[in-house]
């Protein structure tokens, strides 16, 4: 069936998501939040940051689908900073419906904190999300991250509305708790409750799929792949670092155990250099200086703070001649593919998705979680042999332009969309092909 035939019925989806990119900010009616920051200036925490890129996968996708005919999409989503409670305007046939979420009401912030107002603290989200979607009547709701409860328990309001859910990271990991030093039991509460209220699934690990099975087990899945950016024109001078890190530094991307490989490579590369980029928690931030300090690396790592544009990351990472990703629960992380457009060749761990990358050929080095060991004999492989590092580079395009073309993922997801229409709808049994087929992940 050709998905973009003008036989089909065009439908209305809606995203529902947190993003935020230059051209949605240049649309939107922002405050400079003076109040609020001078509050955070007297409390010694850092001014809010309004301008900034994050969630670049919804900006790729609705890029690719402003081509097609077939679907009409509305994107509701929280965006703090907001002047109003609600911006409505449409951008080459992407509708945004965007609200001012309650946590960005300086007086609700401590409200919220009353023990008996804090079960509520979502019902003014709930309330605009509920408004904002069932004014568009779409045919499917889309939920991007059900980790994320201030604007997915929203998905928990419609009941004669199809919600497929596009998993990011499944809060009800076991190891999240252990591994996250900012751990929510409400967060995984809320989760689970979308889980068991929602029918489609689309993800790209086996993990994730069983996982959301233990609570749903009438779910079905579809496979699904984030998209990442394209890079434009980076970075090209001499490559001064060894390796480079990016993306969230937390206990569960395996940060501590990166710092103790590179101290078992400085052994053999004594002027080896390693850049961590990325958003952390002053408090585990101090902790990974004193552990840097403790093994006699500050000279040989370099710690930055995240990149409000992408494009800046992006020239910083090209500095380096590898990238590694010590991972602990991630199934492919959009790093690890962002990491592949650039050409850099990727150390990483075998996850329940990492594995998928070699599936035809050596694409990324593996070594198991937690064997500091085997990481830091991959690191120093790597970093001694060009021809290894020029293989992967090749072997790893590949499996890009395969998997994580936008274009392709988009195609494949508005597929997934018409199945589960004619299915909720219309009961016609989803296609086998468009199933996620557990033989492509055996591993985890």
């Amino acid at each position: 069936m050709n998905i973009l035939s003008s036989e089909l019925k065009k439908l209305k989806i809606v995203w529902l998501c947190h993003f935020s990119n230059e051209e949605i900010r240049r649309n939107l009616p922002l405050s400079k939040k003076r109040l609020e920051n001078i509050i955070r200036k007297l409390a010694g925490k850092k001014p809010l940051k309004a301008n900034f890129d994050f969630a670049p996968w919804i900006s790729i996708l609705a890029k690719e689908f402003e081509q097609f005919d077939a679907v009409e999409i509305h994107v509701v989503a929280p965006f703090r900073g907001l002047k109003r409670l609600t911006a409505e305007f449409e951008i080459r046939n992407i509708h945004y419906h965007l609200f001012k979420p309650c946590e960005d009401f300086l007086l609700l912030k401590y409200v919220h904190k009353i023990p008996f107002l804090k079960k509520r603290k979502h019902t003014i989200n709930r309330l605009l999300i509920k408004k904002l979607v069932k004014g568009q009547k779409p045919d499917l709701v889309n939920l991007f991250g059900a980790e994320n409860p201030f604007f997915a328990v929203g998905a928990l309001d419609f009941k004669s509305i199809p919600i497929y859910v596009s998993l990011q990271t499944v809060y009800a990991d076991p190891l999240f708790k252990d591994l996250m030093p900012d751990y929510s039991e409400e967060r995984k509460k809320y989760e689970i409750k979308i889980f068991q209220h929602s029918k489609y699934f689309g993800c790209s690990g086996l993990k994730h799929k069983d996982l959301v099975l233990s609570y749903n087990p009438d779910a079905y899945f579809f496979k699904f792949m984030f998209p990442v950016q394209q890079p434009k024109a980076v970075f090209d001078g001499h490559k001064t670092i060894d390796f480079v890190y990016f993306g969230s530094i937390t206990p569960h991307k395996g940060i501590e155990e990166l710092v103790n490989a590179l101290y078992i490579v400085k052994q053999h590369k004594e002027d080896t250099k390693l850049q961590i980029i990325g958003k952390c928690e002053s408090s585990y931030l101090q902790k990974l200086r004193d552990h840097i300090s403790k093994l006699d690396l500050t000279e040989n790592i370099q710690l930055f703070d995240y990149f409000p544009l992408q494009q800046d990351l992006f020239e910083q990472i090209m500095k380096s001649r590898i990238a590694v990703f010590p991972l602990k629960l991630d199934i492919i992380p959009s790093a690890i593919r962002e990491a592949i457009s650039l050409n850099l060749p990727i150390v990483t761990t075998r996850t329940s998705g990492t594995p998928f990358l070699n599936r035809d050929d050596e694409a990324v080095l593996l070594s198991d979680i937690d064997d500091v060991a085997g990481l830091a004999n991959n690191m120093l492989k790597l970093s001694l042999n060009s021809e290894l590092r020029e293989k992967l580079v090749i072997n790893a395009m590949r499996v890009y332009r395969r998997e994580f073309d936008s274009t392709i993922i988009a195609k494949g997801l508005l597929g997934d969309y018409y199945s589960v229409y004619n299915h909720y709808y219309r009961n016609v049994p989803i296609p086998k092909e468009s199933l996620f087929n557990e033989n492509e992940f055996p591993e985890y």
